[in-house]
């Protein structure tokens, strides 16, 4: 096997096509990992971090590496962590070493021992949001988790991803939803149908010029502001990059999108990215003033029905165990994982320290809110008080 690394974001686009080829060809096929993803993300939120992108290679041909980077942080002391592109800002899932089907395990062997090598200067490897069933994130958790002279934390994230295995047919998935759900969904349809024409449409189809990006990202922003989830500030950072990946992964094929027009005005949609097996289903947005109608339900149907007739074997719905996903007939669920390994040094002893102390915060946060008054955790966390 032969080993290299890229160290610049005009390096890691000389070999998109190779990158994005090895990704069909993994276990998984994770858009996440496409090279459209990971360096709009590093172009827009790269910054001053070191990019590491290790490759491996047999005689020529891209088998599979991993794309990370270095960030320097002080806990106080200078510490240099290690961690996978895309880990923050933009919801990224199932992240981890890329590798082709079969090789996963020499992958990951050679990107280890090059990484314990001198070329990359770390303290931490911090790998975060991996897929607990994905091959190659299984092996780097078996062979990290054998270098013994690293100090270990490995942990399952809370927030499950779901999916729904599909069936053949739009009819048996309908049936299995059952005649309650059935009815309910039926009649809000209807209701709906009653306020003007309603049509289904994809984003070039809603806009051939924009794609839809901002039709989305305005039903999108009226939906996180109006239940405080997200500030305009941070609503902007993320617009810059999923516009550019918005555009450049529906034409690619990448991505595609789900409207519902209401008298041809888009009042729901849904985006989606794709391997050409499974929907990763990852932003929606809706007209606030239409959620009576629960659009949001119906654009998610809607997009279900279009994977069952094109094919498709899976429809991911990513982190969160939300009603509305456990509604729409889950099939299945896996956690992701964050593994941190330490070497033993003052800035890795000292980063783990501060880790452990954030875990032992969230938890007494947590323990709080379940036997404080509501009344009281509010007054908590009021900044006036």
């Amino acid at each position: 096997m032969e080993v290299s690394l890229c160290t610049s974001s005009v390096g890691f686009d000389a070999f998109k096509d190779e990158w994005n080829e090895a990704v069909l060809a993994s276990e998984s096929a994770n858009p996440f990992l496409s090279h459209n993803w990971l360096s709009n993300w590093w172009r827009f939120f790269g910054g001053d971090k070191e990019l590491a992108i290790v490759l491996v290679r047999e005689n020529g041909l891209l088998v599979g590496g991993m794309a990370c980077y270095v960030a320097r942080v002080r806990i106080p002391v200078a510490c240099r962590v290690l961690r996978l592109c895309g880990d923050t800002d933009v919801s990224s899932e199932f992240l981890g070493p890329l590798a082709r089907h079969g090789y996963e395990r020499v992958v990951v062997q050679s990107v280890t021992d090059f990484l314990h090598g001198d070329a990359v200067l770390w303290d931490v490897f911090h790998a975060a949001d991996m897929d607990q069933d994905a091959g190659a994130a299984l092996q780097l958790l078996a062979v990290w988790g054998g270098l013994y002279e690293l100090r270990q934390l490995v942990e399952f994230n809370d927030n499950l991803c779901m999916y729904i295995d599909l069936p053949k047919r739009w009819e048996e998935y309908w049936d299995e939803l059952g005649k309650r759900k059935k009815r309910t969904f039926s009649r809000l349809d209807r209701r709906l149908q009653e306020e003007g024409e309603v049509t289904f449409c994809t984003a070039k189809e809603v806009d051939p010029a924009g794609l839809g990006f901002e039709a989305a990202w305005k039903l999108y922003g009226e939906v996180m502001l109006s239940t405080g989830r997200k500030n305009s500030e941070s609503l902007n950072k993320q617009s810059q990059f999923l516009e550019t990946f918005w555009r450049e992964s529906i034409l690619s094929g990448w991505a595609d999108a789900t409207f519902i027009l209401l008298q041809g005005r888009p009042v729901a949609f849904l985006y989606y990215l794709t391997n050409g097996k499974s929907y990763f289903l990852y932003k929606t947005g809706y007209d606030f003033e239409l959620s009576r109608f629960s659009v949001g339900a119906s654009v998610f149907l809607q997009t279900i029905r279009q994977g069952i007739e094109a094919g498709m074997e899976r429809v991911e719905f990513l982190r969160g165990g939300h009603d509305y996903k456990r509604s729409l007939r889950i099939t299945g669920e896996r956690a992701l994982v964050d593994a941190v390994y330490v070497k033993p040094s003052l800035p890795g002893r000292a980063y783990l320290v501060r880790r452990l102390a954030a875990k032992q915060y969230r938890a007494a946060k947590q323990f709080a809110k379940r036997i404080l008054p509501e009344k009281v955790v509010s007054f908590l966390k009021s900044p006036d008080r």
